[in-house]
């Protein structure tokens, strides 16, 4: 978000404050991961899609990756006015061999009771870029 860590995530993540969109919710999970405090991951996870986290996995990778940066592809809903809301983005990221990684995911966050909670995220799909003129070719 280009805030301090103070200002951005921490609020959320030491539980002083509740996010108030999903876009908060999504900034302090991904801050969550690097930091690798997994438990903060695993109460965010919506309550019927808990039990589906592999909290030891998820630690694993988040312990073994250097967290590079956050890109917010897209924002579907998820105001203080919904209960749902869909987040498109980037999260990049070098694993320990050295090598870069886009983790390109399609997330749908849910507020029950005014708590916001991951709910399920899936690969987000690549567009493909169509051309509309003709392919100019070389002389």
């Amino acid at each position: 978000s280009g805030n301090a860590y103070s200002e951005c995530c921490e609020p959320f993540i030491t539980d002083q404050r509740q996010a108030e969109t999903a876009e908060q919710l999504m900034r302090a999970r991904y801050t969550a991961h690097v930091k690798a405090d997994m438990d903060f991951v695993l109460a965010t996870h919506h309550p019927e899609t808990r039990g589906e986290f592999n909290q030891a996995a998820a630690q694993r990778w988040a312990e073994d990756s250097e967290w590079l940066g956050l890109s917010i592809v897209g924002i579907q809903n998820g105001t203080p006015q919904d209960d749902s809301g869909q987040i498109e983005f980037i999260a990049s990221y070098r694993d320990r061999a050295g090598q870069r990684h886009k983790h390109h995911e399609l997330s749908l966050f849910e507020r029950l009771d005014g708590t916001w909670f991951f709910r399920d995220g899936e690969p987000a799909k690549v567009k493909q870029v169509r051309r509309e003129n003709e392919k100019v070719g070389r002389n």
